[in-house]
């Protein structure tokens, strides 16, 4: 409902298979473990950071289903990931 009024979502995954599944319109793969999805706890710094890049990924994200390594900045296009 979000995006369909012009609102850009991005999830954040830790589990790049189950989000192949999923195809949101965009996600950003942290890497991390879910209970700990934007960072380390009490790394701030890390967190902060994944935060931003998921600002980023909202705002220049255009091609459904784009996901974003975080680790390495790669887009990972759905169809030819396996």
């Amino acid at each position: 409902m979000l995006e369909a009024h012009g609102l850009p979502t991005v999830t954040l995954s830790a589990l790049r298979s189950r989000t192949l599944k999923m195809n949101p319109p965009r996600t950003l793969f942290t890497g991390y473990p879910n209970a700990a999805i934007v960072g380390a706890p009490d790394d701030a710094k890390a967190q902060l950071a994944t935060l931003r890049r998921a600002f980023e990924v909202a705002s220049s994200a255009t091609e459904p289903g784009k996901i974003i390594d975080l680790r390495d900045n790669e887009t990972i296009h759905p169809t030819s990931a396996g």
